[in-house]
């Protein structure tokens, strides 16, 4: 970087690495308050997520509670097995969920990634592109199998920049 007599820099060239260095850093500095409170805003909105649910609960509770007590003990069975029945579809969602994305990762794993970014990128891709077949299994929404698909979003070339690149250290025979 050129300096004057001053000692200044006459021309800023953003590509220098102090430049770069500079840049960096007040762009970070400029972020970390930012970040702390939209950390903070986060973690205030899931409190008071947690709060509200608390809240809503121990309401019903006390409605099964009043409706047992005036010998309305149907209703308040009912209530219960509606809730009790909301609770087994959302653990069911969450457990195929998880079972799709086990098994997705699990395919991704004889692939060797650039970084930990580039398996998460490729595992979004593809979750997005799976549904539920009609036996039940979890299948491209082209119709083919997990792996097949996995095979063919590896072998496309607009992936290639999410995959490590084979090292070469033949001899060339």
């Amino acid at each position: 970087m050129d300096k004057n007599d001053n000692g200044l820099p006459t021309a800023i060239d953003a590509n220098h690495p102090e430049v770069k260095v500079l840049i960096a850093a007040a762009v970070k500095d400029a972020l970390a308050d930012f970040k702390v409170k939209i950390e903070g805003a986060y973690k205030q909105r899931d409190t008071a997520q947690a709060r509200v649910a608390e809240l809503e609960a121990a309401e019903q509770q006390r409605e099964i509670e009043a409706l047992k007590a005036a010998g309305k003990e149907r209703e308040a069975f009912e209530i219960e097995l509606a809730n009790l029945k909301a609770q087994n579809a959302e653990l069911a969602v969450r457990n195929t969920t998880l079972a799709r994305d086990n098994l997705i990762k699990s395919e991704l794993g004889a692939f060797t990634f650039r970084n930990k970014k580039a398996a998460e990128l490729a595992l979004s891709e593809i979750t997005a592109q799976m549904i539920k077949g009609e036996d039940g299994n979890w299948v491209h929404k082209s119709g083919q199998p997990i792996e097949v698909a996995i095979k063919a979003f590896a072998e496309d070339k607009d992936n290639g920049f999410l995959f490590r690149a084979k090292t070469n250290s033949g001899s060339g025979e």
